[in-house]
């Protein structure tokens, strides 16, 4: 895979119509998922891998992480000097941001189908999908 700064300005002539690389930000209940049994938790993951790993074959598949549960967050506000650095996530809500992935998707009805079968593999919650582009120099290298 190519670097994404070049697919997000279209340099890749050779492709007729460049991908787009997509955020999936999974939000969910954590103290729903961080209190699932071992079974419950290694069937979500072999669910999410059966998704996942095609397109990971397919080189579409960037990046993936979960992420621990909010008591682990530090939350940096600036507008100050010195800045403030606050425990927790930046903004309480009913639901968490639990999983991150970068997906390339040929345009937004592809990434609503890689969102569902992600959604139906990791039990629900909602997934908030966006386009999105690296930010980087000119002269990037590809990863």
């Amino acid at each position: 895979m190519g670097c994404y700064c070049q697919l997000a300005v279209g340099s890749n002539a050779a492709a007729p119509r460049p991908a787009v690389l997509y955020v999936f930000l999974c939000y969910n209940d954590e103290d729903e998922v961080f209190s699932r049994s071992q079974a419950e938790d290694r069937a979500t993951i072999d669910a999410l891998s059966a998704t996942l790993i095609p397109l990971e074959q397919a080189a579409r598949f960037a990046l993936g992480v979960q992420l621990m549960t909010t008591t682990t967050a530090a939350t940096v506000r600036l507008g100050r000097y010195p800045p403030v650095v606050l425990d927790g996530p930046c903004c309480a809500s009913r639901r968490q941001l639990l999983q991150l992935y970068m997906i390339e998707c040929e345009d937004l009805e592809a990434a609503l189908i890689v969102a569902t079968d992600i959604a139906r593999a990791s039990c629900g919650g909602e997934i908030e999908v966006r386009p999105s582009r690296w930010l980087c120099q000119n002269n990037c290298t590809s990863r």
